[in-house]
């Protein structure tokens, strides 16, 4: 089986569980990297001597934003591409 045929195949799967799912399972994912900015920003603000809960906790609300907005935009993205390269 080529990479095309198993890419398809792998298509025809995703595709019958739902957009839905192919998007919030892009966001899971999406979280272990909103954690690791999250420590890495904590570490940071600790090297220079601030633990300002109220910073931490707004720089974490910001980077959750985003991530979530870049999952969301991201599959959305990846979605169309995979629809279009493998009409039915």
């Amino acid at each position: 089986m080529c990479i095309p045929e198993a890419e398809r195949a792998h298509w025809v799967q995703v595709k019958a569980k739902g957009r839905s799912r192919f998007i919030l399972r892009n966001f899971v994912g999406s979280l272990g990297v909103w954690l690791g900015a999250v420590a890495v920003a904590q570490m940071a603000g600790g090297l220079r001597g601030k633990h300002d809960v109220r910073a931490i906790a707004i720089v974490a609300i910001c980077l959750l934003l985003i991530a979530v907005l870049g999952a969301y935009l991201n599959a959305n993205w990846k979605w169309k591409d995979l629809a279009a390269k493998f009409p039915d």
